[in-house]
């Protein structure tokens, strides 16, 4: 194929441009999306539940019973969360993090019917959450969050809850990354 000149928009300014030049020029000029942030390295130990029964590096609180189930989002494993008491039942893990940094949260979860997930960050420093959502779907969906970190906090606790007496959660595939700017 033979490479003609371009006699569009540049011909005004008495430039010739080859086609393959022009695509080079459009594409070097388009900002990647945000979803193409570099990511730093994984701060979450055994987000993919795949270590241990009940999954390895989570910690529980309250009245719930974790367990590694065989009804993963990917892999072989995830947790299963059992809310038997009162009180929201978690699991937990606790990340180091530097003020004023972004982080992107991403997993996957889903509800038994009549359940509801609740997914969390908490700041250790400043005592308050800096997300917190409530899902209730019933097939395995893809959760993303960004934070950027409060003056003064060098450690949340990203808290997967089975909220609600009674419900039942799974989760997989938790990741934790700072997103390098």
């Amino acid at each position: 194929m033979e490479n003609k000149p371009f006699k569009g928009v540049c011909q005004c300014m008495k430039l010739k441009i080859v086609w393959p030049s022009l695509v080079v020029i459009l594409f070097s000029a388009m900002e990647a999306p945000a979803d193409t942030a570099k990511l730093g390295p994984e701060m979450i130990l055994n987000g993919g539940m795949e270590a241990g029964n009940p999954p390895e590096k989570w910690k529980t609180v309250n009245d719930v019973t974790l367990s590694a189930d065989v009804n993963p989002g990917s892999g072989e494993h995830c947790l299963k969360i059992i809310q038997s008491g009162k009180k929201a039942g978690l699991a937990r893990q606790d990340v180091s993090t530097v003020p004023g940094k972004k982080y992107e949260l991403t997993l996957k979860y889903k509800c038994q019917p009549d359940s509801t997930a609740r997914i969390e960050g908490w700041d250790h420093k400043n005592g308050r959450n800096l997300f917190a959502e409530h899902k209730t779907e019933g097939v395995w969906t893809v959760y993303k969050y960004v934070v950027t970190i409060p003056s003064g906090c060098e450690s949340v606790g990203i808290l997967l809850y089975a909220f609600g007496s009674g419900s039942v959660v799974w989760y997989d595939d938790v990741s934790f990354k700072a997103i390098e700017e």
